[in-house]
This record gives structure tokens, C-alpha cells and sequence, in this order.
């Protein structure tokens, strides 16, 4: 997409706003079923939170994540269980111990793991949204997907002819409408 020194127009079935898990997630799936979109994401490409936000990834998550074919990625970076399957609590971050449970020891634990193909996972965002991306890029391509990054949407507006959106770059003054 080339930027007009003011206002650009884009056309798009679907327009994504957030390349978060979810907005990724969505964006590979419309790909998946032959919908182009423009997926726009606050943040610059190369500069995105090494901050590991959420972690843990539900299994009903991870069912749709294996449906997009992506579980292998993600177990293939999760750290061993023991590394996470204890929980300490402390009165503050460096205070007093008051007990450990480790959640995955527990009757419940094996029944969920047993009621699903695709466990609960431990992994921090950066690095699912690093999987999820690569994804969404590599069926992007095929039905003209496409990503802004570094730009916010900043207007929606709807009509009988459909939504009109204003997204605005952030390193720049230019606006452009899609």
C-alpha cells in the first residue's frame, strides 16, 4: 500500500483492529476462507513488547490454535511443565513464602487434560504473536491480505454503503481511509 502525502483510499471486505492473539488469530482465519482484510496494529513492526503480558493459552484456545495448524509451533517453544506447573505465594513479590500448590497435581488437572486433544500451553505473548503472525503472513499472500502497522484507527463511520474507517499513521501526520 503506498501512502499519499495526505489521504489514501483502500477498499477491503474486513478491516482488523489490533494485531494482538485475537486480531492475528482473525486475521488468518478470513485468509483461511479466501476474505482479504487490512489488519492495523498500533505498534511499529520490529519494536512490538518483549513484556511477557499473558501466558497461559486455555484449551479451547488451543483447539483453535491446532485447527490453524499452529499447536506444534507453540508447544515446540513452551517451557517444561516444571517450570510453571507450581504457584508460590507471597505476601509481595519479594516477601514472606505463604504456600505452593502445584495446580497440574490435581484430580482436575488430569480430567482436563483428558477432556481435550489440546491441553492448556504456557507461553508468554511476544512469542505467540511472533507464531501468529508469521502465520497470518504466510496466508496473507494468496487472497491479498494485508498489514498497517504503526497506524491507529481513529473513526468509524457507517452508512447504507457500508463502514468507512480513518486510520491515522502514528510517526506521521498523513491520514488515510479505508
Amino acid at each position: 500500500m503506498q501512502a499519499c502525502s495526505r489521504v489514501s483510499r483502500h477498499r477491503t471486505t474486513v478491516l482488523v483492529v489490533g494485531g494482538g492473539p485475537v486480531g492475528l488469530y482473525a486475521s488468518s482465519l478470513l485468509s483461511a476462507f479466501g476474505v482479504p482484510s487490512i489488519l492495523v496494529d498500533r505498534t511499529k513492526e520490529g519494536s512490538r513488547s518483549a513484556h511477557p503480558r499473558a501466558h497461559l493459552i486455555n484449551s479451547r484456545s488451543m483447539e483453535l490454535l491446532r485447527q490453524l495448524g499452529v499447536e506444534g509451533s507453540i508447544r515446540e517453544q513452551m517451557p517444561p511443565m516444571s517450570e510453571w506447573r507450581s504457584f508460590r505465594y507471597c505476601t509481595s513479590l519479594l516477601g514472606q513464602h505463604i504456600a505452593t500448590q502445584d495446580h497440574m497435581a490435581s484430580e482436575a488437572w488430569g480430567n482436563l487434560c483428558s477432556a481435550t486433544s489440546s491441553p492448556m500451553a504456557h507461553l508468554s505473548q511476544p512469542k505467540l504473536e511472533t507464531i501468529l503472525r508469521a502465520e497470518a503472513t504466510r496466508r496473507a499472500g494468496p487472497v491479498g491480505a494485508s498489514f498497517l502497522d504503526d497506524y491507529e484507527c481513529v473513526r468509524l463511520d457507517h452508512d447504507d454503503n457500508g463502514v468507512r474507517a480513518e486510520l491515522q499513521h502514528l510517526a506521521a501526520a498523513p491520514r488515510m481511509a479505508a
